[in-house]
């Protein structure tokens, strides 16, 4: 804990006394501390897939600091000349690390308070038990084949007309080319879609699947997969699959061997995993980055083939992770200026006022705090064209104690959502999966993204229990070691597992 304080108090301070660290020290140390829970803490407090996860979304915001190694101003702002300028004054760029330095303290902190409300799972001597069959009957059918389907339908005819190949991606994004048909799409379609999908995936993990079985309807996912990605996503010239994509391939990695894998070795079999799809991701990451090159190069008349190499090479200052970063020089030029004000917790009372969906809404006309046109997301706007960086909202309402605190409890549910996995694998898992598929957004686009996860997570697993049947309890993959993990004593490893 010691490591955790010390950085606290020190930054804190520097906010209230306006003294900061130069630029690289704060670089260097936001760096160190980010690569030692990584790689050390995070194995040593028992935790895994999801705090490590979110560790990178978090983390990759902050990349454009490395710049300042070797410069005392970065340009990775250009276009924006407000946030463009501030990133010139040494003044708040320190301003700005030492929030996300106080941010990553709170995440961490909140992982080691996971352990808190840690206990040991049930192991029943390494078998399979709570494992119950899945009926194949026409409940399965529709849950698994038909509802996505449907789904699919709705989105794509909830989809623009147009494509970015036919229109700029911001007059897509601005609403000027309608929809196939008007009146389907509501919030959160996209993620109800993709938290099935991801429920599909879980429900095809259960023992009573045949290898058949199980490969027939992962085969039909990812075609179903494929069609999203192609063309409800890159033709739209969005990027929102990501998320499903994550969660897929993650939840693929930890799952527990089946009698087709060959193996019961879990360790094994995970390197194994990893080592296939591996190549598959770096294709994916590449095709992402590169189409949203095109996308930018098309909203400026054509494709300037001879400029995309020089964006690439510096895409970790030009992805989607880095808007909130432009917001924050807005924060911190409202700090600096005495022009910031407070509001004490009244973002968070918006956030419970704006829970009830966006159709809910609309029929009993009420106009929830935060929407589409309103809320934390323009606060900044000048500075940024949207994102918002997670310490920008508990900062604004109680400055940088708020801060940590707002980031431990984010930690803390991160913590408790992997607990869930290890110790209930149907629900925790489909839990488990939609933290993947919200976690992009989460972080670098607000907290209202992760409540509708949360929200739909909940109504896909009511339907999976009414069509699918019972959920199974038993532990599964690499999750069934995270809460020895976490109760481990203080100084003392993580206790040994079972294995399944």
């Amino acid at each position: 804990m010691l490591f955790l304080a010390i950085p606290a108090v020190l930054f804190s301070s520097s906010i209230y006394t306006q003294v900061f660290l130069p630029v690289p020290v704060m670089v260097l140390a936001f760096w160190v501390i980010f690569g030692y829970s990584l790689i050390l803490w995070t194995g040593q407090i028992g935790l895994g897939v999801l705090p490590r996860f979110y560790l990178i979304c978090y983390g990759m915001s902050f990349l454009v600091f490395f710049e300042y190694l070797f410069a005392d101003y970065s340009d990775f702002a250009r276009g924006l000349v407000m946030a463009d300028t501030l990133a010139g004054e040494t003044q708040h760029v320190g301003f700005v690390l030492t929030c996300g330095i106080l941010g990553l303290v709170g995440l961490v902190l909140g992982f080691e308070l996971t352990r808190v409300f840690a206990s040991a799972p049930s192991d029943a001597g390494g078998r399979q038990a709570g494992v119950r069959a899945v009926s194949m009957g026409s409940g399965y059918l529709l849950f698994c084949y038909g509802m996505p389907v449907l789904f699919t339908v709705i989105l794509f005819l909830s989809q623009p007309r147009a494509t970015i190949l036919t229109m700029s991606y911001s007059d897509i994004s601005g609403g000027m080319s309608q929809p196939l048909v008007g009146g389907l799409a509501f919030d959160g379609i996209g993620y109800v879609i993709y938290i099935w999908l991801a429920a599909v995936w879980i429900a095809s993990e259960q023992a009573s699947f045949s290898a058949n079985s199980r490969r027939t309807v992962r085969r039909f996912l990812l075609a179903l997969l494929l069609f999203i990605i192609v063309v409800l996503n890159l033709l739209k010239g969005s990027r929102n699959v990501a998320g499903l994509i994550a969660a897929i391939a993650l939840l693929y990695i930890s799952e527990r061997p089946h009698a087709e894998d060959g193996t019961s070795d879990i360790r094994s079999l995970m390197k194994r995993r990893i080592l296939r799809i591996l190549p598959w991701g770096l294709i994916v990451f590449v095709v992402f980055m590169v189409w949203g090159e095109v996308r930018a190069s098309y909203d400026e008349g054509a494709i300037n083939w001879g400029g995309m190499w020089d964006r690439l090479s510096k895409v970790y200052r030009s992805g989607e992770w880095v808007a909130g970063i432009y917001a924050c020089f807005g924060m911190a030029e409202e700090f600096f200026t005495g022009s910031m004000q407070y509001l004490h917790g009244q973002t968070y009372i918006d956030y419970i006022l704006s829970m009830p969906p966006g159709p809910i809404a609309n029929l009993l006309d009420y106009e929830r705090p935060i929407n589409a046109m309103q809320g934390p997301s323009w606060w900044y706007m000048g500075y940024t064209v949207g994102g918002m960086n997670p310490i920008i909202v508990p900062f604004k309402n109680f400055g940088p104690i708020g801060v940590i605190v707002h980031m431990a409890l984010c930690g803390l549910i991160i913590g408790w959502v992997e607990l869930l996995a290890a110790r209930h694998n149907t629900l925790g898992r489909l839990f488990l999966a939609g933290f993947i598929i919200g976690g992009f957004h989460w972080f670098w686009y607000g907290d209202m993204y992760i409540v509708r996860v949360m929200m739909i997570v909940l109504i896909v697993a009511f339907f999976y229990r009414m069509l699918v049947g019972p959920f199974s309890s038993a532990p599964s993959g690499n999750m069934s070691r995270v809460p020895s993990g976490l109760v481990a004593r203080r100084g003392q490893g993580p206790t040994q597992t079972h294995r399944h």
